[in-house]
């Protein structure tokens, strides 16, 4: 490694080292360098501008206090879950900072204005395909009155009276009846032969 201690190797070794945006930077600084100390010149240039202002780093003191004495008041399994939150608010802060900070503005637009939406080709084949697998369901769907056995079963009393021939308005309301279904055995079913 070498060891270099002279002012102006110093600054030539930063200067071939430099990025081309922090050249924009002290471009100004350059051109009024002074000649005995070159580098410390160049050094304060860089830190002043990129570098964090005293205040700054008293302001992260400050902070860094504040949320160490609430985090000590916190439940523990609070401060579990809050620890590793500030690492990752720490590196957000660091990408923002290499961001451009400018506003985004939205502007909403008036919807009345615009033209009425109309689906595309696909949306409506895609709403036509839709109908048609609910009709081919619709259709496949198995009708309950004829899939499903009737759940009342005819009580053997019933079965009994209907073997003997009598006829259920018969057996119902007698010789008030006023239908019949033939074959009937009752005695006023005459008029059903």
């Amino acid at each position: 490694m070498l060891c270099i201690t002279s002012q102006r190797a110093r600054f030539a070794n930063v200067m071939q080292k430099l990025p081309s945006d922090m050249m924009d930077e002290i471009s100004d600084v350059l051109s009024d360098l002074r000649e005995h100390e070159p580098y410390d010149h160049l050094k304060e240039a860089i830190l002043k501008r990129t570098g964090r202002s005293e205040e700054d780093m008293i302001q992260e003191i400050l902070r860094n206090v504040t949320r160490g004495l609430w985090l000590e008041h916190l439940p523990k399994s609070v401060a579990q879950i809050i620890a590793p939150m500030d690492d990752l608010a720490e590196s957000a802060d660091l990408v923002f900072a290499q961001f451009d900070h400018s506003v985004n503005a939205v502007h909403a637009t008036d919807i009345a204005k615009h033209e009425r939406y109309e689906p595309s080709k696909t949306e409506r084949a895609l709403a036509d395909l839709q109908r048609q697998i609910q009709e081919i369901q619709i259709s496949l769907r198995p009708r309950t009155r004829e899939s499903t056995p009737s759940r009342r079963r005819r009580t053997p009393s019933r079965e009994r009276q209907s073997d003997q021939g009598v006829c259920w308005f018969h057996r119902t309301f007698g010789d008030g009846a006023r239908n019949c279904r033939p074959p009937c055995t009752h005695p006023s079913a005459r008029g059903n032969e």
